[in-house]
């Protein structure tokens, strides 16, 4: 195996998917390919931060139990009332109805909250594992016609790219960073003695979204989404300054 033969088996490899053939080869091109070597720690670094700080919503204990039980009760009613069959029915077939939907409804939100919270808990231990292990960059530059074309041969999509030195936000870089699986785009600035990380990829479902920001473990952590395109910025520097780089990053992408 070589490191193309690697690099789309290393994830499968990790997570202990790919058949004892293919494990030994990965295993065997590792000891003596230090590049893979890294990408398989920096990736076993980052898998252990997001189960270290992934926070774990159970569903309340009574909820379910209670909307089954507001079922039973509707239903107990039903049957009581003296009215035509046909007229019952109907009535015990709509509460049936309306508790369904609002069981769908409560799963669908708690569900969307968990995958929230499992991107959260990714994006800031994709910034903290490439502080950690000295790993901001791939390509160290200031000049935008080189990093531009490098992602472009990286990835299947043109991030946007620019460098804010003059307003006191220095581009240190580019590097490929992985959340959900996927090779992103991840463009390193420093504000005073702050590292920053933007992280940026397609979002095909949704044109555009506010900024929300969210403070966990001592960073912030701003998104938006603009143009079905996401960004993430990720600091621990404070809030004013964060929302001053998102704005000159909004602003160029909006002239």
């Amino acid at each position: 195996m070589n490191c193309k033969d690697v690099d789309p088996l290393i994830h499968a490899y990790i997570d202990k998917e790919l058949d004892a053939a293919n494990a030994l080869a990965i295993e065997q091109h590792m000891q003596h390919c230090r590049r893979c070597q890294q990408e398989f720690d920096d990736y076993r670094q980052q898998q252990s931060m997001i189960k270290k700080n992934l926070q774990r919503h159970l569903v309340p204990a009574g909820l379910l139990a209670s909307i089954n039980d507001q079922i039973e009760r509707q239903s107990r009613v039903d049957e009581q009332q003296k009215k035509p069959m046909r007229r019952r029915l109907l009535g015990g077939g709509v509460a049936l109805v309306a508790s369904l939907a609002l069981s769908i409804f409560i799963i669908t939100v708690f569900n969307q909250h968990q995958a929230e919270s499992r991107l959260l808990a990714e994006v800031l231990a994709e910034h903290v594992s490439a502080i950690h292990a000295d790993h901001l960059t791939d390509i160290s530059s200031q000049d935008v016609k080189k990093l531009l074309p490098w992602f472009v041969r990286k990835l299947d999509y043109s991030p946007r790219v620019y460098d804010f030195s003059s307003q006191g936000y220095r581009m240190l870089g580019g590097r490929l960073g992985t959340l959900q699986n996927k090779r992103i785009a991840s463009i390193a600035y420093q504000h005073q003695d702050h590292i920053i990380n933007l992280y940026t990829w397609p979002s095909p479902d949704v044109d555009d979204a506010e900024q929300e920001l969210h403070i966990k473990k001592g960073y912030h952590l701003l998104y938006w989404c603009q143009d079905k395109m996401n960004y993430w910025i990720v600091s621990d520097m404070d809030t004013v300054d964060m929302k001053k780089l998102a704005a000159l990053l909004q602003q160029r992408l909006h002239p």
